[in-house]
C-alpha cells in the first residue's frame, strides 16, 4: 500500500512541474518560444538558403549535361556527318532560299543540312 501512495505522489509532482508557471504569474511557453525565436529564424533562414542551392545545383546539372550532349554529337569524330569540324558536315552544292522574305537574303557557301534548313524572318523596320 505504501507503494501504491509514494506512486501517487511522483505522479502528482511530475504533474505540478508542468503548471509552475501558473503559480508565479509567468507564461512559460511564451517566454520559451520568445527565447528560441531568433533560433528558428536561424535555422529557417539556413533551410531557406539549402533549398535555393539545391536548386542552382539543379540547373547547373542541366546545363552542363545539355552541354555534353551538344559536344558528343557535333563534336565526336565518330559521326562524320554531325561533327562541324568535318569536310563533309560542310559539302553540298547548291544553297537557294526559299518562301516570302527570300528577295531580303543572300546565301552562300554549302551544307548537307541545307535540305532541313529554313530561315523564318519577321518584319524589319526600315
Amino acid at each position: 500500500m505504501a507503494t501504491a501512495l509514494n506512486s501517487i505522489k511522483n505522479s502528482s509532482a511530475s504533474s505540478l512541474r508542468g503548471y509552475g508557471g501558473l503559480a508565479s504569474g509567468l507564461d512559460r511557453d511564451t517566454l520559451i518560444e520568445g527565447m528560441t525565436a531568433s533560433t528558428k529564424a536561424k535555422i529557417a533562414k539556413q533551410q531557406k538558403k539549402k533549398q535555393t542551392y539545391g536548386w542552382q545545383q539543379e540547373a547547373y546539372r542541366s546545363i552542363s549535361s545539355k552541354l555534353v550532349e551538344f559536344s558528343k554529337k557535333y563534336t565526336s569524330y565518330t559521326n562524320q556527318s554531325t561533327n562541324l569540324s568535318s569536310p563533309s558536315f560542310w559539302a553540298k552544292s547548291n544553297i537557294t532560299p526559299v518562301g516570302s522574305n527570300s528577295s531580303y537574303v543572300s546565301v552562300s557557301g554549302s551544307s548537307a543540312l541545307s535540305d532541313t534548313m529554313s530561315i523564318v524572318g519577321g518584319k524589319t523596320a526600315c
